[in-house]
Protein backbone atom coordinates (compact mmCIF):
# COMPACT_ATOMS: atom_id res chain seq x y z
CA UNK A 1 0.00 0.00 0.00
CA UNK A 2 1.69 3.20 -1.32
CA UNK A 3 1.43 6.27 1.19
CA UNK A 4 0.94 9.88 -0.42
CA UNK A 5 2.31 12.85 1.36
CA UNK A 6 2.98 16.46 0.73
CA UNK A 7 4.98 18.95 3.17
CA UNK A 8 3.85 22.41 3.94
CA UNK A 9 5.85 24.81 5.66
CA UNK A 10 2.86 26.43 8.18
CA UNK A 11 3.50 28.99 11.02
CA UNK A 12 4.73 27.31 14.14
CA UNK A 13 1.96 29.34 16.00
CA UNK A 14 -0.33 31.84 15.53
CA UNK A 15 -1.27 34.40 18.48
CA UNK A 16 -4.33 36.52 17.97
CA UNK A 17 -4.94 38.38 21.36
CA UNK A 18 -5.13 41.82 23.66
CA UNK A 19 -1.83 42.35 24.59
CA UNK A 20 0.26 39.98 22.21
CA UNK A 21 2.84 42.09 21.56
CA UNK A 22 4.25 41.54 25.13
CA UNK A 23 3.96 37.60 25.27
CA UNK A 24 6.43 37.56 22.00
CA UNK A 25 9.48 36.10 24.07
CA UNK A 26 7.04 33.91 26.39
CA UNK A 27 5.62 32.62 22.99
CA UNK A 28 8.79 31.93 21.24
CA UNK A 29 10.23 29.76 23.88
CA UNK A 30 7.00 27.91 24.72
CA UNK A 31 6.97 26.70 21.09
CA UNK A 32 11.32 26.08 21.87
CA UNK A 33 11.24 29.08 18.76
CA UNK A 34 14.84 29.87 20.72
CA UNK A 35 16.27 33.21 19.06
CA UNK A 36 19.24 35.46 20.55
CA UNK A 37 19.50 37.89 17.97
CA UNK A 38 16.36 39.59 15.77
CA UNK A 39 15.96 42.00 14.18
CA UNK A 40 12.93 44.04 13.42
CA UNK A 41 12.07 46.15 10.93
CA UNK A 42 9.29 48.37 10.85
CA UNK A 43 7.99 51.99 10.65
CA UNK A 44 8.53 55.32 12.10
CA UNK A 45 7.05 57.03 15.32
CA UNK A 46 5.02 54.81 17.00
CA UNK A 47 5.49 52.01 15.20
CA UNK A 48 9.27 52.53 16.65
CA UNK A 49 8.05 52.99 19.52
CA UNK A 50 6.05 49.74 19.26
CA UNK A 51 9.44 48.45 18.48
CA UNK A 52 11.36 49.44 21.04
CA UNK A 53 8.85 47.54 23.64
CA UNK A 54 9.08 44.32 21.85
CA UNK A 55 12.79 44.05 21.61
CA UNK A 56 11.91 44.49 25.37
CA UNK A 57 10.33 41.60 25.47
CA UNK A 58 12.66 39.23 22.96
CA UNK A 59 15.12 37.03 25.13
CA UNK A 60 17.68 38.05 23.18
CA UNK A 61 19.52 41.15 21.91
CA UNK A 62 17.38 43.05 19.06
CA UNK A 63 18.12 45.79 16.35
CA UNK A 64 15.77 48.03 14.88
CA UNK A 65 15.70 49.14 10.83
CA UNK A 66 12.77 51.69 10.23
CA UNK A 67 11.74 51.81 6.57
CA UNK A 68 9.36 53.66 4.94
CA UNK A 69 8.46 52.16 1.53
CA UNK A 70 8.73 48.23 0.02
CA UNK A 71 11.37 48.77 -2.28
CA UNK A 72 14.49 46.84 -3.81
CA UNK A 73 16.22 49.16 -1.75
CA UNK A 74 14.74 49.09 1.33
CA UNK A 75 15.59 45.14 1.23
CA UNK A 76 19.51 45.14 0.66
CA UNK A 77 19.65 47.97 3.62
CA UNK A 78 17.61 45.04 6.12
CA UNK A 79 19.94 42.11 4.01
CA UNK A 80 22.99 44.09 5.14
CA UNK A 81 21.65 44.65 8.77
CA UNK A 82 21.09 41.06 8.69
CA UNK A 83 24.54 40.30 7.77
CA UNK A 84 26.13 42.85 10.53
CA UNK A 85 23.39 41.88 12.67
CA UNK A 86 24.08 38.24 12.78
CA UNK A 87 19.97 38.04 12.78
CA UNK A 88 18.55 34.57 12.93
CA UNK A 89 15.07 35.81 13.01
CA UNK A 90 13.23 38.93 11.36
CA UNK A 91 10.41 40.36 12.69
CA UNK A 92 8.31 42.49 10.31
CA UNK A 93 6.13 44.99 12.87
CA UNK A 94 3.48 47.57 10.92
CA UNK A 95 1.92 47.70 7.90
CA UNK A 96 2.39 45.97 4.29
CA UNK A 97 5.24 48.29 3.98
CA UNK A 98 7.48 46.86 7.02
CA UNK A 99 5.97 42.96 5.94
CA UNK A 100 6.68 42.70 3.06
CA UNK A 101 10.22 44.08 3.26
CA UNK A 102 11.14 42.37 6.42
CA UNK A 103 9.85 38.54 4.80
CA UNK A 104 11.81 39.59 1.74
CA UNK A 105 14.86 39.84 3.23
CA UNK A 106 14.66 37.31 5.40
CA UNK A 107 13.58 34.75 2.74
CA UNK A 108 16.61 36.30 0.70
CA UNK A 109 19.00 35.58 3.80
CA UNK A 110 17.23 32.32 4.59
CA UNK A 111 16.55 33.01 8.22
CA UNK A 112 12.94 32.62 10.19
CA UNK A 113 10.72 35.70 9.77
CA UNK A 114 8.03 36.75 12.54
CA UNK A 115 5.03 38.77 11.02
CA UNK A 116 3.57 41.20 13.66
CA UNK A 117 0.81 43.31 12.09
CA UNK A 118 -0.54 46.53 13.65
CA UNK A 119 -2.92 47.08 11.04
CA UNK A 120 -4.84 44.67 8.83
CA UNK A 121 -6.11 45.99 5.24
CA UNK A 122 -4.97 42.50 3.82
CA UNK A 123 -3.83 38.92 3.47
CA UNK A 124 -0.40 39.72 3.09
CA UNK A 125 0.29 39.74 7.02
CA UNK A 126 0.87 35.40 6.54
CA UNK A 127 1.03 35.43 3.24
CA UNK A 128 4.22 33.79 1.43
CA UNK A 129 4.57 36.59 -0.82
CA UNK A 130 6.02 40.28 -0.96
CA UNK A 131 5.16 43.07 -2.90
CA UNK A 132 8.45 45.09 -3.51
CA UNK A 133 8.81 48.15 -5.97
CA UNK A 134 12.06 48.70 -8.21
CA UNK A 135 12.61 50.98 -10.99
CA UNK A 136 8.82 52.25 -10.80
CA UNK A 137 7.38 48.99 -11.37
CA UNK A 138 5.86 46.85 -8.34
CA UNK A 139 6.48 43.37 -8.26
CA UNK A 140 4.73 40.50 -6.53
CA UNK A 141 7.81 38.25 -5.13
CA UNK A 142 7.68 34.73 -3.54
CA UNK A 143 9.06 34.51 -0.03
CA UNK A 144 9.15 31.94 3.14
CA UNK A 145 5.90 31.27 5.52
CA UNK A 146 6.21 33.66 8.66
CA UNK A 147 7.60 30.56 11.56
CA UNK A 148 4.74 32.77 13.78
CA UNK A 149 1.93 35.66 13.44
CA UNK A 150 1.29 37.61 16.36
CA UNK A 151 -1.53 40.00 16.15
CA UNK A 152 -1.95 42.09 18.98
CA UNK A 153 -5.71 43.14 19.13
CA UNK A 154 -5.05 46.50 21.53
CA UNK A 155 -2.66 47.57 19.27
CA UNK A 156 -4.94 46.85 15.80
CA UNK A 157 -8.09 48.32 17.08
CA UNK A 158 -6.65 51.59 17.46
CA UNK A 159 -5.59 51.79 13.95
CA UNK A 160 -7.14 53.40 11.08
CA UNK A 161 -11.09 52.08 10.44
CA UNK A 162 -10.18 52.17 7.14
CA UNK A 163 -7.27 49.83 7.09
CA UNK A 164 -9.72 47.44 8.63
CA UNK A 165 -12.63 47.93 6.49
CA UNK A 166 -10.24 47.44 3.61
CA UNK A 167 -8.96 43.89 5.36
CA UNK A 168 -12.50 43.03 5.25
CA UNK A 169 -12.76 43.44 1.30
CA UNK A 170 -9.51 41.74 0.65
CA UNK A 171 -10.96 38.89 2.41
CA UNK A 172 -14.35 38.50 1.35
CA UNK A 173 -13.19 38.68 -2.16
CA UNK A 174 -11.56 35.06 -1.64
CA UNK A 175 -15.29 34.07 -2.32
CA UNK A 176 -14.74 35.55 -6.02
CA UNK A 177 -11.72 34.10 -6.01
CA UNK A 178 -12.37 30.77 -5.18
CA UNK A 179 -15.66 30.82 -7.64
CA UNK A 180 -13.41 31.34 -10.55
CA UNK A 181 -11.04 28.26 -9.23
CA UNK A 182 -13.80 25.88 -9.21
CA UNK A 183 -14.50 27.36 -12.29
CA UNK A 184 -11.13 27.04 -14.32
CA UNK A 185 -11.39 23.35 -12.96
CA UNK A 186 -14.07 22.78 -14.27
CA UNK A 187 -13.23 23.92 -17.59
CA UNK A 188 -9.98 21.62 -17.09
CA UNK A 189 -7.94 24.98 -17.10
CA UNK A 190 -6.35 24.70 -13.87
CA UNK A 191 -5.98 21.69 -10.77
CA UNK A 192 -7.34 22.71 -7.66
CA UNK A 193 -6.48 21.71 -4.58
CA UNK A 194 -9.46 21.35 -2.23
CA UNK A 195 -7.80 21.98 1.49
CA UNK A 196 -6.37 25.82 0.27
CA UNK A 197 -9.64 26.73 -1.63
CA UNK A 198 -12.08 25.23 1.70
CA UNK A 199 -9.17 26.98 3.94
CA UNK A 200 -9.71 30.37 1.51
CA UNK A 201 -13.62 30.07 1.46
CA UNK A 202 -14.50 28.96 4.79
CA UNK A 203 -12.32 31.95 6.06
CA UNK A 204 -14.28 34.41 4.38
CA UNK A 205 -17.75 32.48 5.30
CA UNK A 206 -16.90 32.78 9.05
CA UNK A 207 -16.28 36.77 8.64
CA UNK A 208 -19.38 37.11 6.84
CA UNK A 209 -21.73 35.01 9.32
CA UNK A 210 -20.05 37.04 12.16
CA UNK A 211 -22.86 37.48 14.96
CA UNK A 212 -21.67 41.13 15.12
CA UNK A 213 -20.69 43.10 12.26
CA UNK A 214 -18.71 45.91 14.15
CA UNK A 215 -15.21 46.69 13.29
CA UNK A 216 -14.47 47.87 16.83
CA UNK A 217 -15.77 44.92 18.61
CA UNK A 218 -13.25 42.83 19.37
CA UNK A 219 -14.69 39.37 18.15
CA UNK A 220 -14.87 40.51 14.93
CA UNK A 221 -11.42 42.06 14.84
CA UNK A 222 -10.25 38.61 15.68
CA UNK A 223 -12.00 36.76 13.15
CA UNK A 224 -11.35 38.89 10.66
CA UNK A 225 -7.06 38.78 11.73
CA UNK A 226 -7.78 35.09 11.46
CA UNK A 227 -9.16 34.78 8.59
CA UNK A 228 -6.71 36.96 6.82
CA UNK A 229 -4.24 34.81 8.21
CA UNK A 230 -5.66 31.79 7.10
CA UNK A 231 -5.85 33.18 3.34
CA UNK A 232 -2.45 33.56 3.81
CA UNK A 233 -2.15 30.06 4.70
CA UNK A 234 -4.26 28.40 1.45
CA UNK A 235 -1.97 30.69 -0.47
CA UNK A 236 1.39 28.62 1.32
CA UNK A 237 -0.46 25.34 0.77
CA UNK A 238 -1.41 25.87 -2.93
CA UNK A 239 2.33 27.74 -4.11
CA UNK A 240 0.52 30.61 -5.31
CA UNK A 241 -2.25 33.31 -5.19
CA UNK A 242 -4.89 31.47 -6.54
CA UNK A 243 -6.80 30.77 -3.56
CA UNK A 244 -7.63 34.59 -3.18
CA UNK A 245 -6.89 36.13 -6.36
CA UNK A 246 -9.39 36.05 -9.22
CA UNK A 247 -10.77 38.39 -11.38
CA UNK A 248 -11.80 40.99 -8.35
CA UNK A 249 -7.79 41.27 -7.94
CA UNK A 250 -7.33 41.90 -11.75
CA UNK A 251 -9.66 44.48 -11.60
CA UNK A 252 -8.17 45.94 -9.17
CA UNK A 253 -4.78 45.45 -10.58
CA UNK A 254 -6.09 47.16 -13.88
CA UNK A 255 -7.86 50.15 -12.15
CA UNK A 256 -4.20 50.36 -10.37
CA UNK A 257 -2.50 50.50 -14.02
CA UNK A 258 -5.20 53.10 -15.67
CA UNK A 259 -6.01 55.67 -12.62
CA UNK A 260 -4.48 57.15 -10.45
CA UNK A 261 -6.80 56.62 -7.02
CA UNK A 262 -6.89 56.65 -3.51
CA UNK A 263 -8.58 54.06 -2.81
CA UNK A 264 -6.57 50.96 -1.03
CA UNK A 265 -6.29 47.68 -2.21
CA UNK A 266 -8.74 46.22 -0.47
CA UNK A 267 -11.05 48.62 -1.33
CA UNK A 268 -10.52 47.84 -4.86
CA UNK A 269 -11.34 43.78 -4.58
CA UNK A 270 -14.39 44.07 -2.01
CA UNK A 271 -15.84 46.37 -4.33
CA UNK A 272 -14.71 44.26 -7.74
CA UNK A 273 -16.14 41.19 -5.85
CA UNK A 274 -19.84 42.34 -5.98
CA UNK A 275 -19.23 42.71 -9.80
CA UNK A 276 -17.44 39.28 -10.54
CA UNK A 277 -19.65 37.23 -8.18
CA UNK A 278 -22.85 38.53 -10.00
CA UNK A 279 -21.14 37.34 -13.06
CA UNK A 280 -21.20 34.06 -11.40
CA UNK A 281 -24.84 34.15 -10.49
CA UNK A 282 -24.02 34.35 -6.82
CA UNK A 283 -26.23 35.89 -4.43
CA UNK A 284 -24.56 39.09 -2.75
CA UNK A 285 -26.78 40.52 -0.81
CA UNK A 286 -25.37 39.42 2.29
CA UNK A 287 -22.58 41.08 1.31
CA UNK A 288 -23.98 43.95 0.38
CA UNK A 289 -25.23 43.50 3.70
CA UNK A 290 -22.16 43.10 5.79
CA UNK A 291 -20.87 46.02 3.51
CA UNK A 292 -23.25 48.93 4.59
CA UNK A 293 -23.17 47.63 8.05
CA UNK A 294 -19.18 48.76 7.97
CA UNK A 295 -19.98 51.71 6.01
CA UNK A 296 -17.71 50.12 3.42
CA UNK A 297 -17.05 51.25 -0.48
CA UNK A 298 -20.29 49.92 -2.39
CA UNK A 299 -19.90 50.72 -5.87
CA UNK A 300 -17.88 52.70 -8.16
CA UNK A 301 -18.39 56.23 -7.87
CA UNK A 302 -17.40 55.58 -4.29
CA UNK A 303 -13.59 54.88 -4.98
CA UNK A 304 -14.79 58.29 -8.38
CA UNK A 305 -15.06 55.82 -10.88
CA UNK A 306 -17.92 56.34 -13.66
CA UNK A 307 -19.66 53.05 -14.75
CA UNK A 308 -17.26 53.71 -18.12
CA UNK A 309 -14.57 53.99 -16.52
CA UNK A 310 -14.93 50.98 -14.43
CA UNK A 311 -16.03 49.04 -17.61
CA UNK A 312 -12.74 49.93 -19.12
CA UNK A 313 -10.66 48.27 -15.95
CA UNK A 314 -12.70 45.32 -16.55
CA UNK A 315 -11.76 44.77 -20.91
CA UNK A 316 -8.00 45.39 -19.31
CA UNK A 317 -8.11 42.95 -16.41
CA UNK A 318 -7.29 39.60 -17.87
CA UNK A 319 -3.98 41.16 -19.48
CA UNK A 320 -2.73 41.74 -15.12
CA UNK A 321 -2.37 37.92 -15.05
CA UNK A 322 -2.32 36.00 -18.43
CA UNK A 323 -2.90 32.08 -18.10
CA UNK A 324 -5.22 32.53 -14.77
CA UNK A 325 -8.94 31.62 -16.53
CA UNK A 326 -11.49 33.62 -14.50
CA UNK A 327 -15.24 34.46 -15.17
CA UNK A 328 -13.77 37.47 -17.42
CA UNK A 329 -13.02 34.79 -19.83
CA UNK A 330 -16.46 33.37 -20.08
CA UNK A 331 -17.99 37.17 -19.74
CA UNK A 332 -19.95 38.42 -22.95
CA UNK A 333 -20.96 42.39 -22.97
CA UNK A 334 -24.62 41.70 -22.27
CA UNK A 335 -23.53 39.18 -19.00
CA UNK A 336 -20.94 41.93 -18.08
CA UNK A 337 -23.48 44.84 -18.09
CA UNK A 338 -26.12 42.87 -16.27
CA UNK A 339 -23.78 41.83 -13.98
CA UNK A 340 -23.10 45.70 -13.52
CA UNK A 341 -26.77 47.06 -13.08
CA UNK A 342 -27.01 43.95 -10.76
CA UNK A 343 -24.00 44.60 -8.10
CA UNK A 344 -23.95 48.47 -7.89
CA UNK A 345 -27.87 48.93 -8.18
CA UNK A 346 -28.36 50.83 -11.32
Amino acid sequence: MSILARNVLLPVFMCVEKNASRKVGSLLQEKNLKFTRALIVTGKNTLARIARKVAGHLPGQAVILTVEESTEKEVETAVRKIDAFGAEVVIGLGGGVALDVAKCAASEKGVSFISMPTAVSNDGIASPVAVISSGGRTRSLNTHMPVAVVADLSIISKSPARNTRSGVGDLISNLSACADWRLAYRRKKDQIDDFAETISRSSAMRLLTAEKRDITDMNFLKILIEGLIMSGIAMGIQGSSRPSSGAEHMISHAMDRLFHLSSTHGEQAGLATLFTLSLHGSDIDEIRRLYRSLRMVREPADIGLTKKAFMKAVKLAPSTRPGRYSILNEATPKKIDRAYEKAYNV
